[in-house]
């Protein structure tokens, strides 16, 4: 079904080419998944994942979603942050100075410009905070975003803590940038970006399938590029050949950020929407952008209308070409649980050995096999030092002499465990606990319910009634099946077909 939608959307984008030509698209083949590239003579594949630098103090997943004459397309895997596309503001040193009406709609809005956006600044710079130079004049602070949500015109850039070697990791490449159809010129500019929409009961929206429309001799520029946003053909050929990967949910670390900063109680697994770098012709002004909409349940398809540049209600999902020339794979199988790390050391999540001198009797320990007095495998959940020395043992053996050797091994929490709907508490049985924790949940969004610490997927397996928000609704069903054990929640049934 979907080589059909491509090759119709492909026909329809031949057609409307009739219209006079601005500029073109490459013209490349592009590698799909499952597709194989060599970095250092290690053979990979489209569809892996990797890991590269750090952002909220924790490596950042990539996925490669395609390979093509720019070399293979790294995706983030999540929503890293929230954030406006370009502030408002008066200073017209760049964007804000052009467009309709001489630039008044972007001095309000924001500017639909990548070049030089907020965004586009952000991403490419390792400055520490407070030091990012925005090159448009007009910082991303309270008092130039909608509503003052989400400033970063006093953070660090995102490639601060990217190592040396892992920003040289990142490749500078010229891509096409289309532009908004009053870009440089008073009135519309011959051919620009055709923005297709229709009407769907009350709502306005834009399907991923009909988006590309005269892309390829759509009025443009090109744009040199080291991190960016994808934009709209990019999405689009990341719909086509991976499907629903076009969706995506913030990191847990974007959402702490998000209830820290904004006092929003916005959930993880959530899909949300997130920016792309081409502009939204939908309307003149120079002020929108195209997007991929958060969906509801009855939508099959993308939306991609677009929102003014300076709403900070959107995701962060960036993008970049690897340099093969200044790779190294260092580890991984290039799993999602195992991604390659590329110019990176592995993080230590292995056997950790620690030496204490004496241990004292506020050592709580729970025996699973003993072989001797001498000799006992323990599992340590609670220990204490003289040193005031704290850790966590799943294997540990102990004797009578003076000195203790405690060996340490971490590992992901919710590898072995199995998640239950409702189960709020995770201890894999369903009672009226559960039902109270949701509530508490519903009542303070700074409450942590314990299956939380237990895996980051913990929403669905709470959002019984399946619709994206934890309410009194989900603590009543989970009431319910208390009495019912034979009751299925509405979640189960979907996570089945």
């Amino acid at each position: 079904m979907k080589k059909i939608k491509k090759i119709l959307a492909t026909l329809m984008t031949a057609v409307i080419t009739l219209g006079s030509i601005i500029c073109y698209s490459d013209l490349s083949i592009s590698a799909k998944e499952g597709d194989t590239f060599s970095v250092n003579g290690k053979t990979l594949k489209v569809g892996d994942y990797f890991e590269m630098g750090t952002y909220f103090d924790e490596p950042i997943l990539w996925r490669c979603i395609a390979y093509d004459e720019n070399g293979p397309l790294m995706l983030s895997d999540k929503i890293l942050c929230m954030k406006a596309f370009d502030a408002s503001g008066n200073s017209e040193s760049g964007s804000h100075g052009r467009a309709l009406d001489s630039g008044n709609i972007r001095k309000t809005n924001g500017s639909n410009y990548w070049g030089d956006s907020n965004l586009k600044d952000w991403l490419n710079s390792d400055a520490d905070a407070g030091n990012v130079v925005w090159s448009c004049g007009n910082p991303p602070d309270p008092e130039h975003l909608f509503n003052g949500y989400m400033p970063y015109d006093k953070s660090a850039g995102f490639l601060n803590d990217f190592t040396c070697s892992e920003k040289n990791a990142i490749k500078t490449v010229r891509q096409k940038q289309i532009l908004d159809r009053q870009e440089y010129t008073e009135n519309d500019a011959d051919n620009y970006h055709i923005f297709y929409w229709i009407r769907v009961g009350y709502a306005s929206i834009a399907p991923i399938e009909d988006s590309l429309q005269n892309y390829d001799t759509a009025y443009c520029e090109y744009s040199d590029d080291k991190v960016f946003l994808l934009d709209i053909k990019q999405a689009y050929d990341l719909y086509m050949d991976f499907g629903d990967y076009l969706a995506a949910v913030p990191t847990k670390a974007a959402v702490t950020d998000v209830r820290a900063n904004s006092g929003s109680s916005m959930a993880y697994v959530h899909e949300w929407s997130y920016w792309l770098r081409t502009p939204c012709n939908f309307s003149r002004g120079g002020c929108n952008l195209r997007t991929i909409r958060q969906r509801s349940d009855a939508e099959e398809s993308f939306d991609t209308y677009g929102s003014t540049a300076n709403d900070s209600h959107y995701g962060v999902r960036p993008a970049f070409y690897l340099d093969l020339s200044s790779s190294d794979i260092t580890y991984g199988s290039g799993s999602a649980s195992d991604p390659y790390g590329i110019n990176r050391t592995k993080p230590i999540t292995s056997t950790t050995t620690v030496t204490t001198t004496e241990t004292t009797t506020q050592t709580t320990t729970e025996t699973t096999t003993a072989k001797t007095t001498k000799e006992t495998t323990t599992e340590t959940t609670t220990a204490k030092t003289t040193k005031e020395t704290t850790t966590e043992t799943t294997t540990a053996q102990t004797t009578t002499a003076a000195e203790t050797t405690t060996e340490i091994t971490t590992s992901s929490y919710n590898n072995e465990n199995t998640l239950i709907f409702g189960d709020a508490d995770g201890n894999n049985v369903i009672t009226l606990n559960d039902a109270v924790f949701v509530l508490q949940k519903i009542l303070s969004s700074t409450f942590e319910l314990p299956i939380e610490k237990k895996s980051d997927e913990w929403f669905m397996y709470i959002d019984v009634d399946s619709d994206k928000n934890i309410t009194a609704r989900d603590s009543a069903l989970i009431l319910k099946k208390t009495h019912l054990n034979t009751f299925e929640f509405p979640a189960e049934k979907k996570y089945k077909q």
